[in-house]
């Protein structure tokens, strides 16, 4: 669902920018980006009310399976999360690639994901010894740095319209 919002977002938003009417653009702007923050909480929600059923389903009823279902309810809680905040964010992303601009926002998700996520993830895992959880709960949190940072670039390219040149994301 994430990947065909981005791709839908981006297809309407080509065909937007080249009007040059602003309220259309916005139009689109504000769709995008309520149907990703609609589907990110749908997915967050199911994942939330799945997370213990789906887990005491697959695991036996012993003290092994207890502690193993309680390590893939957290890491499906951090999956909706993830989900959460990553769709706004991919949007976003959309949006930009809309509007031809695709080499800042491949440099935010560059940042947020191995500059951030990464080393985060691992240092929760081995310093903080979180393990697994420590892994995702790093990558949650550059999921959203790079969501801020698209929100943050569509929201200024959106005041400034004019001010990138059409050619700056078609390398």
């Amino acid at each position: 669902m994430p990947a065909a919002l981005l791709q839908a977002a981006m297809v309407r938003m080509a065909r937007a920018e080249p009007t040059g009417d602003p309220v259309i653009c916005r139009r689109v702007i504000a769709s995008a980006l309520s149907l990703a923050a609609t589907s990110g909480t749908l997915l967050f929600v199911c994942l939330c009310a799945a997370a213990a059923p789906l887990a005491q389903a697959f695991f036996e009823p012993t003290a092994a399976g207890a502690v193993a279902a309680g390590l893939a309810v957290t890491l499906l809680v951090l999956l909706g999360v993830m989900e959460l905040v990553a769709n706004p964010g991919l949007g976003a992303a959309g949006l930009l690639r809309g509007r031809k601009d695709t080499r800042v926002p491949m440099l935010y998700t560059l940042a947020g994901y191995w500059c951030v996520g990464a080393p985060l993830g691992l240092w929760l895992s081995e310093v903080l010894h979180l393990g697994i959880a420590g892994v995702w709960t790093g990558l949650t949190v550059g999921t959203l740095v790079t969501t801020c940072l698209m929100l943050a670039r569509l929201a200024g390219a959106n005041q400034h319209p004019q001010s990138q040149p059409a050619s700056q994301g078609q390398e």
